[in-house]
This record gives C-alpha cells, structure tokens and sequence, in this order.
C-alpha cells in the first residue's frame, strides 16, 4: 500500500484544488491512503504539493504538476506501464476539465 498526501493552503486556490483531485484519482486508482494536510509549520514542503510514499512529485516547468511528472514518479518508484498509462490519461482528463471548467490556471 502507497500514500499520497497533498498539502493545501487553507482555503485551498487554484493549483491546491488540482492536486487534491489528483490525490483523490490516484488513491482511488491504486488502492493508496489519500490524504489532504494544511500547509502549516512541519509539512514537509510548501503548498501546493503532492507527495507519494513522503516524496514529493517535482513539476518539471517549476510551477504545476502536469500529468507526466506524475507518470515518471510512478514509473521511477516501479508502477508497470500498463498502470501509469491508465493513471496519465485519468490525469489529464482532470487537468483538463481543471482548466476548462474549473477556472484553473490561477
């Protein structure tokens, strides 16, 4: 079994709102313990944030976590491709409704 921890601001914005459907998808697809903390003093790293198994995904373009970075984590912690495929076009299926309903990009 995995964790996936997402650290949210209080009240959680844009990007916070993202993760946590990305945290509810991936602990719902893989069976893990999802769970969202406030980003207070003690979290490991600053809000937004999505950590699998107390690591946290790096975006690659610095600033938000796309689909693929999330990919590549799985995939470098051993997650077989069949999975990490299904679990990318579950992600970018959120990213885009994100973005296209959500009002995200804020």
């Amino acid at each position: 079994m995995c964790d996936i921890v997402v650290i949210s601001k209080q009240s959680p914005g844009g990007r916070c709102q993202l993760y946590m459907r990305y945290g509810e998808a991936l602990g719902s697809r893989l069976g893990c313990y999802s769970a969202v903390r406030a980003d207070r003093a003690g979290t490991p790293v600053a809000a937004p944030a999505l950590l699998v198994d107390g690591e946290a995904v790096v975006p690659a373009d610095g600033r938000i976590l796309a689909p693929e970075d999330i990919a590549g984590h799985l995939q470098r912690q051993g997650f077989g491709d069949a999975e990490v495929a299904a679990i990318a076009k579950l992600l970018q299926e959120i990213l885009d409704r994100w973005r296209d309903e959500w009002g995200g990009g804020s």
